[in-house]
């Protein structure tokens, strides 16, 4: 098997078309056989189909794909998701409102219940969190710095 490439020119344009072929004998000639039209496939594609052929007793020692490529762990979507979901069935994404803070309140929720982490982690975005020694949730602004307030859970 191999791949032959041909180009031809009529009117002033070039085109190229990409076979990939077989040759047989019969009869004591030498025939080809087309097996596909690979002029769909991309040049990066058909170099990789001519570089498998060219090696195809011993592919192995091409390497894989798990030797060209690293792995790494993207943003998590899946917990947030469920966990949204689960608050909307019990009602509590409703119960919360779809103002800013009722907003900011639910991703705090959401937050607490996938990561069980420190209080100022569940704070979005920077805004203040509960102060030392309180025991419960609090509304609070920080005027300071134009921020309005939110709820802050402990």
């Amino acid at each position: 098997m191999y791949i032959d490439t041909s180009h031809i020119t009529r009117g002033g344009k070039t085109y190229t078309r990409h076979l990939l072929r077989e040759s047989y004998r019969a009869n004591g000639k030498v025939l080809h056989r087309t097996l596909a039209n690979l002029s769909h496939c991309s040049a990066a594609e058909i170099e990789a189909m001519r570089l498998a052929l060219r090696h195809k007793e011993a592919l192995e020692h091409l390497g894989t794909i798990q030797d060209a490529i690293t792995l790494q762990q993207g943003m998590a979507f899946g917990a947030v998701w469920t966990v949204y979901h689960v608050a909307r069935r019990l009602g509590i994404a409703q119960a919360l409102g779809t103002t800013r803070e009722g907003k900011l309140a639910l991703w705090q929720v959401i937050a607490r219940v996938i990561d069980q982490g420190r209080r100022s982690m569940r704070t979005w975005m920077g805004w203040l969190g509960p102060k030392h020694g309180e025991r419960s949730g609090s509304w609070r602004s920080d005027k300071r710095r134009n921020r309005p307030a939110c709820f802050c859970m402990m």
